[in-house]
């Protein structure tokens, strides 16, 4: 069965968002440039480019698989079902919520993307196929909420750029907060989960 071990290019990029912000922060805390007088007058260039990418650039990864899932598109829902009967969910949003419950008995992970809007996940009637799989859940201006079953074995990851995490017991505040939450019994499980998220600008929840 397929294992999900390569650094997806969402991470990457919001690995690169989070380090420019950073930065950006920096200059305002040292007087250099004022970054909150610069998003108030120059964030429409951020639609803009968004506007472009969905125009004008294909997603790179279209014809290599079986879905094909543009996460820059204003809305996309996909779900690939393996040989196995194993699915994977894949989901993306700009402008909106995303909200998706996972009844899946044998789930084997996928990716939510949104800009502008929250991702609310429920995972409590969920089962894992067999093996370690990942789930990345990532947002841009926006809160994410994840609900797991209380028996389910996960090793949860998160950064904040600014804002809440709060990882069932794991709880952090203020900016960019990194917080880990790994269930009892989780490395000697043999189905597992991996939750990877991220958020720019929100809060990060997982009960």
């Amino acid at each position: 069965m397929e294992q999900i071990q390569k650094t997806s290019k969402l991470a990457i990029l919001a690995g690169s968002v989070l380090i420019v912000f950073g930065i950006f922060l920096l200059f305002d805390r040292l007087n250099i440039w004022h970054i909150s007088e610069f998003i108030f007058n120059w964030w429409p260039l951020l639609l803009i480019a968004l506007g472009i990418k969905m125009a004008f650039f294909k997603d790179n990864n279209q014809g290599k698989n079986t879905i094909h899932f543009n996460r820059f598109s204003p809305y996309n829902f996909a779900e690939s079902i393996q040989q196995d009967g194993s699915s994977k969910v894949f989901e993306s949003r700009i402008l909106g919520d995303v909200s998706r419950r996972i009844t899946s008995k044998k789930f084997s992970g996928g990716t939510f993307f949104c800009i502008a809007g929250d991702i609310e996940i429920d995972c409590r009637e969920m089962r894992l196929a067999a093996g370690q799989w990942i789930m990345h859940v990532d947002a841009i201006l926006g809160d994410i909420q994840v609900h797991l079953p209380s028996n389910l074995p996960v090793l949860v990851q998160a950064q904040c750029a600014a804002g809440d995490v709060r990882l069932r017991e794991s709880v952090g505040h203020g900016l960019f907060v990194k917080r880990q939450y790994k269930s009892e019994g989780f490395e000697e499980a043999v189905n597992k989960l991996v939750i990877s998220t991220s958020v720019l600008l929100g809060d990060i929840k997982v009960d």
